[in-house]
């Protein structure tokens, strides 16, 4: 599949890589000191939005560095919500994620 990205997007995407770094680095923190979380709890803890870490976190499943715990916490409105937690909690995590 051959996909035409305007230019517009690619210049966008390029300049989000080092915020995207960042908040990878943020996300990791959180788990490392929360422990098992939702998404929910790591966006109030490093205060950060709903899209962003949730944009993050996927990549971060992806990269093989969190994973679905296989256990549910609630969110502020009561609903189950997968709790997170870091695949191999002690390795050393690059800071350029």
């Amino acid at each position: 599949m051959n996909i035409n990205y305007q230019a517009t997007s690619r210049e966008a995407w390029r300049s989000f890589l080092p915020d995207s770094a960042k908040l990878d680095r943020l996300i990791m923190k959180s788990l490392e000191d929360l422990g098992e979380v939702t998404c929910q709890s790591i966006e109030g803890y490093i205060d950060r939005d709903h899209q962003a870490v949730s944009g993050n976190l996927r990549h971060l499943v992806e990269k093989n560095l969190v994973e679905d715990s296989g256990q549910r916490g609630k969110t502020r409105s009561g609903r189950s919500a997968i709790l997170w937690r870091i695949v191999n909690p002690t390795d050393q995590f690059s800071l350029d994620l």
